[in-house]
């Protein structure tokens, strides 16, 4: 059982590095993962270029964990449909909203038209 859910991680872990690819090589959307535990109220927020990227969907995984565990994190899946392929940032900030501004952490994304990297 073990074996077949690192499998399945692995092959949406390499999908959302690859995203699926058009007949032109360049990916039709474009998937980030990040960690996030919203039992601590934190959760990220993201801010992009609507032209070129169109967020399809936010959605929460929670970690497969042991019974009676709770507090337990998981992953928070952003999947964009490509728009233009065109460079633009993606800017992730984790935060709880009732706090206001400041963030536990940010991170920046780049996609370049083709692939997504952390900057």
């Amino acid at each position: 059982m073990r074996n077949t859910a690192f499998l399945i991680v692995l092959s949406v872990l390499v999908c959302c590095v690859f995203g699926c690819t058009s007949k032109h090589g360049a990916p039709d959307t474009v998937t980030l993962v990040l960690e996030e535990n919203p039992t601590t109220g934190f959760r990220w927020e993201i801010e992009t270029d609507g032209e070129v990227l169109k967020l399809e969907s936010d959605t929460y995984q929670p970690a497969q964990v042991e019974k009676g565990i709770v507090g337990a994190g998981g992953t928070r899946t952003f999947v964009f449909s490509v728009l233009q392929k065109k460079e633009c940032l993606i800017h992730c900030r984790y935060y709880r909203h009732w706090e206001g501004k400041p963030s536990r952490d940010t991170k920046t994304y780049r996609w370049n038209g083709k692939t997504l990297e952390e900057i």
